[in-house]
């Protein structure tokens, strides 16, 4: 069964926007126990997720048919500042906080992100 990509978007957001994403993700990287165990507290305590929010997304990702999803949380920001002639004349900052969900379906790639 395949999906389009309007409905995986729309299903996508809808799941992300109720919930933040899983550790079962972390289960399959490389690393050991300790950097997998990290990785969850983090996402638990940063992004104010619990175990059963990240599982349940990682069900709803791949109940239509996928073979592997995996989760991306980012907290990242940035602050530019533009000099002239030894002057500030510009400044700005940028957040980024989100968290995005990738799914595999045979070759095919579906990504979300909030």
């Amino acid at each position: 069964m395949k999906i389009n990509r309007r409905d995986f978007i729309k299903t996508g957001g809808m799941v992300m926007l109720g919930s933040l994403a899983a550790p079962s993700f972390l289960g399959s990287c490389t690393g050991n126990g300790a950097d997998q165990a990290t990785g969850i507290s983090f996402a638990q305590n940063h992004f104010g997720v619990s175990e059963s929010d990240m599982k349940k997304v990682l069900t709803a990702a791949l109940e239509k048919g996928g073979d592997y999803a995996d989760l991306f949380f980012e907290h990242s920001y940035r602050n530019n500042i533009g000099l002239q002639d030894g002057a500030v004349n510009r400044a700005s900052s940028n957040i980024d906080f989100g968290m995005g969900v990738r799914v595999l379906a045979g070759d095919q790639t579906g990504y979300a992100y909030v």
